[in-house]
């Protein structure tokens, strides 16, 4: 005979398991052609055996002890000799409810997929760890390639118990999303949750691209839809989001969620393709070798006990990212957001916009040209236009640096009060509204071989849209309150129309930014296809 379920290695959550094998049958079909089996099952400790008796049948369910590693073995009998028993397979059962369940939502439906499935696999090589499972949703470039997993020690799955065809979904659409997490929170229930979206990303335009659907993707405004529905309108919150992409550390996307999660780990500029999801939640240290080689997951998992609490993930999370052994050298951003914070600081950035506006309406061009020249020339921009060049015409600038800068240039009282308002508001890494922040400058080359300087030391770990003028591509719906919440609750959009609205308007039509491609290590960028 040959063992068929539970499949070698599984982790299951019930006691009650029901062993199944296939006969393969007997060359020589004497004394006759029925054939009878028993199996036996064993705590791996061996404080406790059952057998099955001989029986006709090629099932046995049997119900284990207690919690712990079980071992399994076969064997056959045809009235005249009986065969050796099979090789013994192991079973895990685990009934108590896990610290954490690790929700990945991997839009690889698109030029990421390879990098997205290398993620899965670094997460079945990872050690079994009690504390944490891990459910993926994951869509491939092609047709009809949408699959969940319940990730399992060496990649052994059983299909419709730990892994299910979903057919062809889209990841861009905000159902996919909040019907995956609700799932997820039903199938493997635990103290604290974890959801990673990985894919492209831009702060202002979304995440999760999906080329089979058309190009499809979530806009923050989906991205709120869909949370709100997965979490019963906040009664039940997500403890950490991560948003694993580029450019997505803004305070328009921290307001657009702060009444589903508790913490948002993102990047303030372009991210990198190493998605390290099984260190994030194994219980130990990877070797030397496969921390070299795992892709980000892998490596937060590692660090998962009983007593992990939300804001230590949070931070873990940005940390083993930041410190990932392929990123060595390379620039780089990282953060960990508390979101319980972003209405304190959404107060203090509309101090900001109101002193502001006072200090132009008082300073006439003279304060227009010294703003702007702050804006352009010394504040830490970020990479939301023309790819890989950070330079006067992005659009994305960190908040903190952004009111440094003014509060260092400028002597009105009030633009001093405000700006030294929203530095405390979002406080250095380890208090307040930024609780880890990491940033490394440096050189990155590109697929043509060009080399580019990111000078990223003005990070602080949250970003704002500041455009350099009231043309661009997002201008008018951040303006219009279409993109976020954040505009409509906020004075910010209402300083960028006081402070544009006066000038000469863009003698050009705004150009479609497209979507940052993201970079792995070792010199291969990522550049997303999309589908007309």
């Amino acid at each position: 005979p040959g063992q068929v379920a539970p499949a070698d290695g599984l982790t299951l959550t019930t006691r009650s398991v029901t062993l199944r094998w296939r006969d393969w049958g007997d060359p020589d079909n004497y004394p006759n052609p029925s054939r009878e089996y028993s199996a036996t099952v064993r705590k791996s400790d061996d404080s406790w055996s059952q057998d099955s008796g001989w029986t006709g049948s090629t099932s046995w369910p049997v119900t284990v002890p207690s919690d712990g590693t079980y071992r399994w073995q076969v064997q056959a009998r045809d009235g005249a000799d009986s065969s050796d028993s099979t090789a013994e397979w192991e079973f895990t059962v685990n009934t108590s409810s896990a610290a954490w369940t690790f929700m990945l939502y991997l839009a690889g439906d698109n030029n990421l997929d390879f990098w997205l499935q290398n993620a899965v696999r670094r997460l079945e090589e990872m050690a079994y760890n009690p504390h944490v499972n891990v459910l993926v949703l994951q869509d491939g470039p092609g047709s009809n390639d949408t699959w969940r997993y319940f990730v399992q020690p060496g990649g052994n799955y059983t299909d419709d118990v730990n892994r299910w065809h979903r057919g062809e979904l889209n990841m861009g659409d905000p159902r996919t999303l909040s019907d995956f997490i609700l799932w997820a929170r039903s199938f493997r229930p635990a103290d604290h949750y974890y959801l990673a979206i990985a894919d492209h990303g831009r702060g202002t335009t979304g995440i999760a691209w999906d080329n089979s659907s058309g190009g499809d993707y979530l806009t923050p405004a989906e991205l709120r839809t869909a949370l709100d529905g997965a979490t019963s309108g906040g009664v039940n919150r997500i403890d950490v989001i991560h948003y694993d992409t580029c450019l997505m550390a803004m305070i328009e996307n921290a307001y657009q969620i702060k009444d589903y999660a508790d913490y948002l780990v993102a990047s303030e500029n372009i991210g990198w393709g190493v998605f390290a999801y099984d260190q994030y939640a194994q219980d130990g240290a990877l070797s030397a070798q496969a921390a070299q080689l795992a892709p980000a997951y892998d490596r937060v998992a590692a660090l998962v006990t009983a007593s992990t609490t939300p804001r230590q993930l949070a931070i873990s999370v940005a940390d083993n990212y930041y410190d990932h052994p392929r990123l060595a050298g390379y620039p780089r951003t990282v953060s960990a957001l508390d979101l319980g914070k972003v209405v304190t600081v959404t107060n203090a950035v509309n101090g900001l916009a109101a002193a502001l506006q006072a200090y132009l309406g008082s300073q006439g061009d003279a304060g227009y040209t010294l703003l702007l020249g702050l804006r352009d020339h010394t504040v830490q921009k970020f990479d939301s236009l023309d790819y890989y060049t950070l330079d006067e015409e992005d659009e994305y600038v960190d908040l903190y640096d952004l009111a440094r800068v003014i509060g260092q240039n400028i002597s009105d009282s009030a633009v001093q009060t405000a700006t030294a308002g929203v530095m405390a508001a979002i406080g250095t890494a380890g208090n307040d509204f930024v609780v880890a922040e990491r940033h490394y400058s440096g050189e990155m080359t590109d697929s043509g071989g060009s080399t580019h300087t990111w000078n990223l030391g003005g990070a602080y770990g949250v970003s704002t849209y500041f455009p350099p003028i009231s043309g661009g591509w997002d201008y008018g719906g951040y303006v219009g309150d279409q993109l976020f919440d954040y505009t409509a609750d906020s004075q910010w959009d209402e300083f960028l129309a006081a402070l544009f609205d006066p000038l000469p308007p863009p003698a050009l039509p705004p150009t479609d930014p497209g979507i940052p491609a993201m970079p792995s290590p070792g010199f291969r960028v990522y550049l997303p296809a999309i589908l007309k």
